[in-house]
This record gives C-alpha cells, sequence and structure tokens, in this order.
C-alpha cells in the first residue's frame, strides 16, 4: 500500500475542515451526490463502458501498486546472465521463479526457445507499447473524472443560483460556492494527483521493462554478465548503480604477459605466409601501370625478403597506400579453398550425438527450426533423443507436432542434413565446439 497517496489524501481534506472550521457546515448529501455521480454518468459517456466501469480497479492501482526496483532486476538478470555462462541457455529455464514479472519470464522463454533476436525484440516492444497505451487511458480515465467533477460542481453552482427558492444575498452565494468546491476539491485531491501517481508508476515500469528487453538480448547474444551489468546500470541513476565490483581472486603474482608468445606467433605466421604475400605482391606489381624502374625496384625488394635480407613488413610498406592495402585485404580474405576443413575422421550428420550438451545447444540456436524439422526426420531415434533434451519443452512439443505432420522428400532430408552438418564444421573451424 502506497503510505504517501493515503498521507496526501487525509491531509488535504483537513487542511480544508481546518480551513472551514470543521465539517458541519460543508457537507450537503444531495450536492455532493450531483457532482459524484454527474461525473461518473460524463465518464460512461466518454469512455467505453468497460474502461469507464473499470475505474475503481484504476483507483485501487493507485494505493497497491507493486514498486519494481530497477536494483533487484539487474541483479536477477546478471544472475540469468552467469546461470547461462556457466551452465548454457537452456538451464534458464528451470532457474525461472513464480515471482518473477511475467515480461521477464516471457523473454527469457524466448531467448530458451531459440527464437532469432530480431523477432524477441519485436515482440517485447510491441508488448511494451501497448502497456504504455493501456497506462496512458488509464490516466486519461482518472484526469477526465477529476475535471467532469469539476463541471459538475459548476452545474451544481448553476443550479443553485437559477432556483428562485434557495435563498438570496450570502447564503444565496454560500449555496452555489458548495457544489463548486466539491468538484474543485475532488479533482484537486483526486482526479488531477491520481493521474499523476500513475504517471510515476508508469514511468518507472517502463523503465523496469526497458532494462529487461536491454537484459535479455545480452543473455541471448552470450553477452559476458559484467557487460550486461553495465548495459543495465547505465539506465540507472549514477548514485544507486551497482558498484560492478567483484573480490579478485587470491593471487600473489600478478599475470604474466603473453609479449614473447604473441611475437613467435607473428614469426610463424609471417614465415608461412611469406610465399603466398611474394606472389601477392608481384602480382600486383605485374597490374600495376608503373614505370618499368619502379617495378624493377619492388621486384628487387621481393627477392631480398626471399633471401632473408628484408622484413615483409618493409616490402610492405614500400608500396604506395592503394596497393598495399589491396593486397593487405587478400592476405585477411583469401579466396575460399575448393575443400572446406574438417575432422580427419569426417563428419556426418549422426556424428551430431558426439556433441555435448552446451554444444549441441549453440548449434540449434544456429539452425532454423523449419530446417530442424525436416533434418530430423531422417534421424535415428538416438540423435532425436540428444536433440530433443536440449530444448525446452515447449520447443520440444512444437518440434514433434511439426514432424508428425511433415513429409519431406529424401532429397529434401539430404540437402538439410548437409547444411546443418556444414554449419557444425564452421562452428569448429571457429574453435566453438570440438568434433573428437
Amino acid at each position: 500500500m502506497d503510505i504517501a497517496t493515503i498521507l496526501g489524501l487525509a491531509g488535504g481534506i483537513l487542511v480544508v475542515l481546518k480551513m472551514a472550521g470543521g465539517a458541519a457546515g460543508l457537507y450537503q448529501g444531495t450536492t455532493l451526490l450531483l457532482v459524484v455521480v454527474g461525473g461518473i454518468t460524463a465518464l460512461l459517456i466518454a469512455f467505453p463502458r468497460r474502461e469507464a466501469l473499470n475505474v475503481l480497479a484504476v483507483v485501487k492501482n493507485v494505493f497497491f501498486t507493486k514498486i519494481l526496483s530497477p536494483l533487484l532486476l539487474i541483479e536477477r538478470v546478471v544472475n540469468f546472465s552467469q546461470t547461462a555462462h556457466r551452465e548454457g541457455i537452456l538451464a534458464l529455464e528451470s532457474a525461472l521463479r513464480k515471482d518473477d514479472d511475467p515480461f521477464l519470464s516471457g523473454g527469457i522463454r524466448l531467448a530458451v526457445d531459440g527464437t532469432e533476436p530480431d523477432l524477441i525484440m519485436d515482440i517485447l516492444e510491441t508488448e511494451l507499447q501497448f502497456i504504455e497505451e493501456r497506462h496512458q487511458r488509464n490516466q486519461d480515465l482518472l484526469e477526465r473524472l477529476g475535471r467532469y467533477w469539476a463541471i459538475f460542481g459548476a452545474i451544481g453552482a448553476l443550479l443553485v443560483l437559477v432556483q428562485e427558492n434557495t435563498g438570496t444575498g450570502t447564503a444565496l452565494v454560500g449555496q452555489a460556492a458548495l457544489p463548486l468546491l466539491y468538484g474543485t476539491l475532488l479533482y484537486g485531491l483526486v482526479g488531477g494527483p491520481f493521474a499523476r501517481k500513475l504517471q510515476a508508476y508508469s514511468q518507472n515500469e517502463i523503465l523496469v521493462k526497458r532494462m529487461t528487453i536491454e537484459g535479455i538480448m545480452g543473455i541471448q547474444s552470450g553477452d559476458n554478465p559484467r557487460i550486461v551489468e553495465h548495459k543495465l546500470a547505465v539506465f540507472v541513476a549514477p548514485k544507486y548503480r551497482p558498484s560492478g565490483e567483484a573480490p579478485a581472486p587470491p593471487s600473489s603474482a600478478p599475470p604474466a604477459l603473453a609479449e614473447d608468445h604473441t611475437r613467435e606467433e607473428m614469426e610463424k605466421f609471417v614465415s608461412a605466409k611469406q610465399d603466398f604475400i611474394l606472389r601477392l605482391v608481384r602480382a600486383a606489381v605485374q597490374a600495376h601501370a608503373a614505370a618499368a624502374e619502379q617495378k624493377a625496384e619492388v621486384e628487387q625488394a621481393a627477392d631480398k625478403v626471399e633471401r632473408g635480407e628484408l622484413s615483409l613488413v618493409a616490402l610492405l610498406t614500400l608500396l604506395s597506400g592503394e596497393v598495399r592495402n589491396e593486397i593487405l585485404h587478400q592476405i585477411k580474405y583469401p579466396p575460399p579453398p575448393l575443400v572446406a576443413p574438417a575432422p580427419s575422421q569426417g563428419f556426418s550428420f549422426e556424428h551430431i550425438v558426439r556433441l555435448t550438451d552446451r554444444e549441441i545447444q549453440l548449434l540449434l540456436r544456429e539452425v532454423d527450426q523449419r530446417d530442424l524439422v525436416c533434418a530430423l526426420k531422417g534421424a535415428s531415434d538416438e540423435l532425436r533423443e540428444k536433440v530433443f533434451d536440449n530444448m525446452s519443452e515447449r520447443v520440444r512439443i512444437f518440434i514433434k507436432e511439426e514432424m508428425d505432420f511433415a513429409r519431406p522428400r529424401p532429397e529434401d532430408v539430404l540437402d538439410v542434413q548437409v547444411r546443418i552438418a556444414a554449419q557444425i564444421l564452421q562452428l569448429w573451424e571457429r574453435g566453438q565446439i570440438a568434433l573428437v
């Protein structure tokens, strides 16, 4: 319960009663009924019936809304990120709690199910957009109700003035002022302030949900938990941000630098690539429309490199910027080989059973679910169970239902299995999985 709202409401009423010298001269049931009921009837006209009749639930939110804490969210999301790093993203399904925010739980489940990042973002942003719209409608509901009360306060005053038997002079003014007081008081203490309080609640909730989206996308992309924490901390005022400091591991000596190892790697790289680079240089020289003297100078420098009298770096530095950049680009991105690298024993689709659970989960994030359905139609029971064990329950049910209805041709199954096996080899080549 929001104590500040109760204190503010009680304080405002007490101030009015104190200034009026008590409640005796301020209460007139018929006039109060006119203002309150009149405002509600106007609300029923202005808003759809379902929204207008929901006004009591909206007022209840002013007093009983649970304030979401950005700091608690950061802690929860970082815990999710650490779990995903240690055990794989599939472990997040069992890490969810019943008291977790449904928005957070839904986003985590989408990530666990292997949904595409763009689709996750689209779903969560759409939901957030409609949450904002609902909040704005609720704020407008209370704001308009307060205005209608004020308007019916003025209507009550006019009714008093047009009635001939209400009295004259000071008594007439007092009777006419009473409905104005009711309408203004209801707008000043209920309609306007309650709408502003809901706006503050909404802004906090939208902030937390935007942080939730950022955290889920960080987890889905495999960001380090420290990076996830830093991404979320920027949403919070600096004085409230988590420090992000973790106790340093006990160590008596600083970590050793790897300068010598790096130098050795560079020497091996240059030695292995020297012939290839020299061929690129000579081809570029022959294709260039330069003077014969300049071509001869570069050729002499290339000969010195072969004899060990000049370094490759010195040779490349000798070239003009355009030619040098072209050669460096070809070194970085050489033409693809005719035969793709693969383990010595080869690799087939059925060899997926040899992968670890984390490696299969990584693969499932790369493979389209429609391709997976087609490929599993021609897979062994052992392979199917291995893959199913690394899916969330919802995705497992979906894939099995799709497999029951799918009737792919044998050539389609072969095509998809070959493409998935090629994706595995790419992951192996990048060092993301180990093929044994």
